[in-house]
C-alpha cells in the first residue's frame, strides 16, 4: 500500500512538472489559443462570427464587372496606297513614340495594314479618363505634321471597359449570302436597341453589299476626265435627301429623293460629266 501511494505521488508530481513546463514553454499566442479552446463560449463565439460573416456577405454589393479605371483609346491612321511595312515604319513606329511620352500611359501596342495603322493607347490603372483623353488628344494634334503627305486626320476612339457584350446573335444560313445577312443585321439593330438597359448595340463581321468601280484610263484620257470626278459623282448619286412635303388640310406627306445605288444599273446611269455637250 505505502508503494503505491508513493507511486501515485511521483506520478502526480511528475504530471504538475509538465504543466509546469508547458506554461513556461508557452507563448501568448499558445496560451490564448489553449484558454480559448478550453472556454465554454468558443463555440458561441464561434456562431456570432459565422453569422456576422454571413450577413456581411449578402450585404457587400456584388458586380459582374466592377468599376475599375483604366483608360484607353485606339488611335486610327489611314494612309491610302501604302503598304503594311510602309505603315509600320512611316506612322505606326513614329505614333507610338510621340504618345509613349505621354505622363501616365502604361503600354502602347501597334498594328500596321495595308493604308491602315492602329496604335493602342492604355494608360495606368486609376488615371482620370477625361484628363488622359485630353492629353492623348493634344499630343496627337501637336505633332500632325509628323504624318505623311498623304495621310488622313487621326480618328481617336476611347475604349470603354464597361462596353462588354452579354448577349451575341450569330447569323449563318446556306441560302442566303454575306451581304443578305448583312442587311437582316441591320434590320435587327433597332429593335434590340429598344430593349430597356440596353446600352449599345453593334454588328461585328460580315460584309456589306459593294461594287467594284473598273476604270479604262484610255476612255477617261479621252472624255478629260479624272479619278476624283468619277469618284465625287459616286458619291453624289448614293445619297437620300428630303424634297419638301406634300400639304393638305388635314395631314402632311415628306417627299424624299431615294437615291441610294441599289443595283448595278444604278451605277451605269450615273452622270459623271459633260463633253462636248453629250452626258458621259
Amino acid at each position: 500500500m505505502a508503494d503505491k501511494k508513493l507511486e501515485q505521488e511521483l506520478f502526480k508530481e511528475k504530471q504538475e512538472i509538465q504543466k509546469i513546463e508547458e506554461e513556461l514553454n508557452l507563448n501568448i499566442a499558445g496560451r490564448l489559443a489553449r484558454d480559448f479552446l478550453k472556454n465554454p463560449l468558443t463555440p458561441v463565439i464561434a456562431f456570432v462570427l459565422f453569422l456576422f460573416g454571413a450577413i456581411a456577405l449578402m450585404l457587400t454589393p456584388r458586380e459582374e464587372n466592377p468599376q475599375i479605371d483604366v483608360p484607353s483609346a485606339n488611335v486610327i491612321v489611314v494612309y491610302p496606297g501604302a503598304s503594311s511595312k510602309e505603315v509600320k515604319n512611316i506612322i505606326v513606329d513614329p505614333l507610338s513614340r510621340k504618345l509613349n511620352a505621354i505622363v501616365g500611359v502604361d503600354h502602347i501596342y501597334g498594328m500596321a495594314k495595308n493604308s491602315v495603322g492602329v496604335v493602342t493607347v492604355v494608360f495606368k490603372i486609376g488615371q482620370n479618363k477625361e484628363l488622359s483623353m485630353e492629353k492623348l488628344y493634344d499630343r496627337i494634334f501637336q505633332n500632325l505634321d509628323y504624318l505623311p503627305k498623304g495621310a488622313w486626320k487621326p480618328i481617336i476612339k476611347p475604349n470603354d471597359i464597361d462596353e462588354v457584350p452579354i448577349l451575341t446573335f450569330a447569323l449563318a444560313s446556306k441560302k442566303y449570302n454575306d451581304a443578305e445577312l448583312y442587311r437582316m443585321a441591320q434590320r435587327m439593330l433597332t429593335p434590340l436597341a429598344g430593349v430597356k438597359n440596353v446600352s449599345i448595340v453593334g454588328i461585328k463581321g460580315g460584309h456589306k453589299r459593294e461594287f467594284d468601280v473598273i476604270l479604262d484610263a484610255s476612255k477617261l484620257a479621252a472624255y478629260h476626265i479624272s479619278l476624283g470626278q468619277v469618284a465625287n459623282a459616286l458619291k453624289k448619286g448614293n445619297v437620300d435627301y428630303p424634297l419638301g412635303t406634300f400639304e393638305k388640310k388635314r395631314f402632311s406627306i415628306p417627299v424624299e429623293y431615294n437615291g441610294f445605288v441599289r443595283k448595278l444599273s444604278d451605277i451605269r446611269n450615273l452622270l459623271v460629266a459633260n463633253y462636248n455637250g453629250k452626258p458621259i
